[in-house]
């Protein structure tokens, strides 16, 4: 197997270990928006879907988006 080292593996693995991502994940993906909720999607293979939680709910975050113009 091809090394990752250099290249991002400690920050991925401790994302996968955080997120209770599966090993058997092809990839995944981070995103932090700016007042935005963080959202996580990766592809797996499993032979059984895990089960999701429900999303808890969350006030919406104020649109500060024309306060600069």
């Amino acid at each position: 197997m091809k090394t990752m080292a250099g290249q991002g593996a400690d920050l991925r693995d401790l994302l996968m270990t955080e997120l209770n991502i599966p090993r058997s994940s092809k990839w995944f993906e981070v995103r932090f928006g700016v007042g935005e909720r963080v959202t996580v999607r990766c592809e797996f293979y499993a032979e059984e879907q895990p089960e999701c939680e429900e999303e808890p709910d969350v006030p919406e975050v104020p649109n500060y988006g024309g306060l600069n113009g």
